[in-house]
């Protein structure tokens, strides 16, 4: 069960030690250069994450290995991967590996591809309904698979004792290891984040029916969500592959 950073009343280091920890941080994705004020608020925004994870280590441990959600590299190469899809969340990373924790691919790359473009199929606006519940119960089982993968990686890598700091979107739908204490930390500009998202969208949605398009309506019944905030302009790419 996660329990709120703000929550926790000041956890002592011998009550968790030889359990399995997540520090788990909602992943805000964004462009490399947000608006304006959306960049102000991120930065409040992940120094308080920041804070948070430096609270949890010095209480109940140091972090061991570094995860993020859409990132199917490990070490540097998937450092910079996570430049791209979340400065602020690579530089939290960056400066747990200098202190000596490893960064491990979270994705599978083969099902994330399947993911993004069964995702990309959806977003078209298909005419069919057997075409769209073809493709929405496609997209349902290769997400699955991808969150199937990504809680058998937390086992396989995170040993008795050990702790790792978590990346992932807050409608995630992993089911962590059993044993796994799970620490979720929400930074106090976290609901600026959600407002500002919102707003973004019902802007967007207002300048689509203002020019004659009417609004994608997404997150209907097995059909994924639009992406969130300035990202939407520029989704992420397909899984970052090695040159043979």
């Amino acid at each position: 069960m996660s329990q709120e950073l703000g929550r926790v009343e000041k956890p002592e280091a011998a009550q968790y030690g030889n359990k399995r920890k997540v520090y788990l941080v909602p992943l805000i994705m964004a462009p490399q250069e947000p608006p304006a004020d959306f960049a102000a608020i991120l930065e409040r925004y992940w120094s308080g994450a920041d804070d948070g994870v430096q609270k949890l280590e010095w209480r109940i441990g140091d972090v061991k290995y570094v995860f993020m959600e859409t990132v199917d590299r490990s070490g540097e190469g998937g450092i910079k991967l996570a430049e791209q899809r979340s400065p602020g969340a690579a530089g939290l990373a960056e400066r747990r590996v200098d202190r000596g924790a490893s960064f491990i691919a979270m994705e599978d790359p083969e099902t994330f591809a399947e993911v993004l473009d069964w995702e990309r199929c959806l977003y078209i606006g298909l005419i069919s309904r057997k075409v769209y519940d073809q493709v929405s119960q496609s997209f349902q089982d290769a997400s699955r698979r991808r969150y199937e993968h990504m809680a058998k990686k937390l086992e396989q890598t995170l040993k008795e004792g050990e702790a790792a700091l978590l990346f992932l979107s807050e409608h995630h739908r992993l089911q962590f290891p059993e044993g796994v204490q799970v620490f979720y930390v929400a930074p106090p500009a976290l609901d600026e984040v959600r407002r500002w998202q919102r707003d973004y969208r019902e802007k967007m949605a207002r300048e689509e029916e203002e020019a004659g398009r009417p609004a994608q309506q997404a997150g209907e019944e097995g059909q994924p969500k639009q992406p969130e905030g300035p990202e939407a302009e520029t989704p992420p790419e397909g899984p970052a592959r090695e040159e043979p």
